[in-house]
């Protein structure tokens, strides 16, 4: 053999030795550090049934059903209160109404809104209902009432410093 080939050889071991060392170093390392989580798993039926059980119920409107209670258990009532018009506007306006994306009419600015409003304030609230061009119905929001997004064209229209007759 020639002296390359010696010399490839032993590179080779070198780098396979040194992978081996590294994989028992990182073996020792993780059976060091799993060793919580194995005496963990070691819990009984009944440890393990009170480390997962429910911490509460959530019921839907006055009539939602649900299990009955357990001692000590958190009972949640979700009510739907309607929304205010900063609300609807924070949560479903804003994004495009802020920066003016799509070609929307940004809020504070009466020369964006004027235009809108020849058709009407009733053609404008039915545009944000149901949508028009880019803008989805009830801003993307499927949630909202009518009322609401009405709540919220009108906020919109006032901070904008527009009047409608």
């Amino acid at each position: 053999m020639s002296n390359q080939d010696d010399a490839f050889i032993r590179n080779c071991t070198i780098i396979l030795a040194t992978l081996f060392v590294f994989f028992l170093l990182s073996l020792f390392v993780a059976r060091a550090i799993g060793a919580n989580a194995f005496n963990e798993s070691r819990l009984t039926p009944g440890e393990t049934a009170k480390r997962i059980e429910p911490i509460g119920q959530l019921v839907f409107g006055e009539t939602g059903q649900i299990a009955p209670a357990q001692e000590e258990a958190i009972l949640v009532t979700v009510a739907a209160a309607p929304k205010s018009a900063n609300d609807v506007y924070q949560s479903a306006c804003i994004a495009c109404h802020s920066t003016g994306a799509a070609g929307a009419p940004k809020m504070g600015k009466a020369a964006d809104w004027t235009p809108r409003l020849g058709q009407g304030l009733t053609a404008l609230i039915n545009n944000a209902i149901n949508g028009k061009g880019l803008m989805p119905a009830k801003g993307g929001n499927p949630t909202l009432t009518d009322e609401e997004v009405e709540l919220a064209v009108k906020f919109m229209l006032e901070k904008s410093s527009v009047t409608v007759n």
